[in-house]
């Protein structure tokens, strides 16, 4: 096991200047690519991962039927936590960037979803969570 010295000292080897930021963004990404794989066995169809425009930014941009629907993905060490981690100025940016979306894809709805993962790797989907 590494300590938390020698850790830092191998991730600065690695030219990574911040390796705390650094292994919480790769959880970031590994449970964005869970959820997707998630989704994906659920009948949704990736339109596009990490969309960003002036707006803000989605984590996932997902098509089911006519409906073009933005997940945002959350990994915390318990469920609560994800859940409320979700702050109202972020509601309002991934809002505000899908119906900025609307005249490029042509979708009947538009919908939010909410899938939060904690530690075990569990997945809680909540549609239409805002």
């Amino acid at each position: 096991m590494l300590f938390s010295t020698q850790r830092d000292i191998l991730f600065e080897d690695m030219g990574i200047s911040r390796p705390k930021k650094y292994y919480n963004d790769l959880k970031g990404r590994l449970a964005e690519i869970y959820v997707l794989c998630f989704l994906t066995l659920k009948g949704y169809r990736l339109v596009k991962r990490r969309f960003k425009n002036k707006y803000g930014e989605i984590d996932l941009l997902m098509r089911k039927g006519q409906n073009l629907i933005a997940v945002e993905v959350k990994f915390r060490q318990n469920m609560e936590n994800a859940l409320l981690s979700i702050m109202p100025h972020q509601r309002h940016r991934i809002r505000n960037c899908l119906l900025s979306l609307t005249s490029h894809y042509n979708a009947h709805d538009l919908r939010c979803d909410v899938c939060a993962v904690d530690r075990r790797f569990s997945i809680t989907h909540l549609r239409n969570a805002f």
